[in-house]
């Protein structure tokens, strides 16, 4: 009798441990023509997604599927091209401006040097439907003809990546490239903000 009512509450202990960030309830983007550059596809299992991206790593620029894992805090990425191992992404534990490194290399993907994105969160938005959702900017992540430009990201726990733009930043005006999926426009005022369309 004694060894059913253990067996019992150590099933509760583990149903209640779960992680409520892995179960998201992610965007699921249907418009083709309104992609963010990162996208969640499919759930997989508990923590694990199915995710395609749109990639910059120096002059080499690739469209890849992967898995999105949700662990620590934080959204890490195996990216399918260069086969990489689960790098650590969108890491929900760091403070505003508080800058941190995205690093690909020898031990964790094809590549024979080190790539290094310097990333942080430029702001936190209570967005309209409850939810907190982060922005991260990662500097040089999108190389187009020969320039390098930032990519901003609208991420939260509960939705996964939203949103994303390109930024531009001259004479200290803020020019949003392409912008896709939800990038806050009800909350966020981007009336100091030059739009355009990368052609």
């Amino acid at each position: 009798m004694n060894l059913y009512l253990i067996l019992i509450l150590v099933s509760i202990i583990f149903i209640t441990c779960t992680p409520s960030e892995c179960n998201i309830d992610y965007e699921s983007h249907r418009n083709q023509e309104d992609l963010p550059y990162i996208y969640i596809t499919n759930k997989k299992s508990n923590c694990i997604y199915d995710f395609s991206g749109y990639f910059c790593f120096g002059k080499k620029c690739f469209q890849s599927n992967g898995e999105m894992h949700f662990a620590n805090n934080a959204i890490f990425f195996k990216i399918e091209e260069i086969n990489s191992s689960a790098v650590k992404y969108f890491d929900f534990t760091k403070g505003v401006n508080e800058q941190y490194q995205i690093i690909f290399d020898q031990r964790n993907s094809d590549f024979h040097e080190s790539i290094v994105f310097n990333t942080r969160i430029e702001k936190i938005v209570p967005a309209s439907s409850g939810v907190n959702v982060y922005v991260y900017r990662i500097e040089g992540a999108f190389t187009y003809e020969g320039f390098y430009f930032d990519l901003i990201y609208f991420v939260s726990r509960e939705k996964g990546v939203i949103g994303s733009y390109i930024s531009s930043l001259e004479n200290g005006v803020e020019t949003v490239i392409d912008p896709a999926g939800n990038i806050l426009k009800e909350e966020i005022d981007y009336s100091d903000k030059v739009f355009r369309v990368l052609e």
